[in-house]
């Protein structure tokens, strides 16, 4: 079985633990953003996800302005961004129809 874990500490989101487990039980491939006040918004991918863009974790662009140039169809990208950012406590999931580069191809996949 390939090592389908993520990157990053979610040790302190047990809620998020317990949906990553189950996705990654599935086979999953997803991705997770961090924003605090005191830096810039963070994504990791688990490696199913990066696998369908056809990068891996050393080419997976950390910073989540840099997955929005570079992976997020430029008409998609402000949708997006404003429903990462909305994200809270209160509301932890989100759904965004939006493409991404598949960067093997060149092509842009919804």
């Amino acid at each position: 079985m390939s090592d389908l874990s993520l990157t990053g500490n979610f040790e302190e989101h047990p809620p998020w633990d317990y949906t990553r487990r189950t996705m990654l039980r599935a086979g999953l491939g997803f991705w997770r953003m961090t924003a605090g006040d005191d830096g810039p918004a963070v994504i990791m991918g688990n490696d199913v996800f990066l696998k369908m863009l056809g990068l891996d974790q050393e080419h997976f662009p950390r910073l989540f302005d840099e997955y929005l140039r570079t992976l997020v169809h430029p008409d998609d990208a402000e949708a997006v961004a404003r429903h990462c950012f909305e994200i809270n406590e209160h509301n932890p999931a989100f759904e965004v129809r939006h493409r991404l580069l598949i960067r093997r191809t060149g092509e842009w996949r919804w």
